[in-house]
């Protein structure tokens, strides 16, 4: 996997403050899915599995393909 940033997406893209589980979640999604600069892991990654969402189908930017679906859209 590339380290390299896409920083257009991170200056758009910040967290929020305070941020929910669901919307902690739901931006390392997007993130993964639009930069390949780290991977999803620790608590994230952890909560992720508990909920039986797959943490690989998020863990590198594939920009060829289609993303899966996020399940946390309208959060």
């Amino acid at each position: 996997m590339s380290t390299k940033i896409n920083k257009e997406w991170h200056e758009k893209n910040k967290m929020t403050k305070n941020p929910t589980m669901e919307q902690r979640m739901a931006w390392h999604i997007e993130h993964a899915k639009n930069c390949s600069c780290r991977k999803i892991e620790g608590k994230i990654a952890e909560e992720m599995r508990k909920r039986e969402i797959s943490v690989s189908l998020f863990s590198f930017n594939n920009t060829n393909n289609p993303s899966p679906l996020n399940p946390f859209v309208g959060i």
